[in-house]
């Protein structure tokens, strides 16, 4: 199943705030343990664009970008609290319903 971020999210990468605002993911696991996510094809250029033109330039742009693309290969896991997992949760039923917000 895929989702987009379509709201600011912002995860800490090497010391960088970076919004993935936009991007899309394929859910490859859900649970309590956490999200298990990754970029799909539109999601990396949409990232790639956020990385490049973000207002606060601290740590490299390339290496976030090849850390996320290369060495990540696009795979982002987000461990949450018990209220964010139910946000997620809503999330992904709307979605296996057919309907989105």
């Amino acid at each position: 199943m895929k989702i987009k971020i379509e709201k600011d999210f912002y995860l800490i990468i090497d010391r960088s705030q970076i919004n993935f605002k936009n991007c899309e993911f394929e859910v490859l696991k859900f649970s309590k343990d956490g999200i298990f996510l990754k970029l799909t094809e539109q999601g990396l250029k949409q990232f790639k664009e956020n990385v490049l033109n973000r207002t606060e330039q601290f740590g490299d742009s390339n290496y976030i970008i090849d850390f996320v693309t290369k060495e990540l290969n696009g795979r982002i896991e987000y461990h949450v609290s018990e209220h964010e997992y139910d946000k997620f949760e809503k999330i992904i039923k709307e979605r296996n319903n057919g309907t989105s917000n």
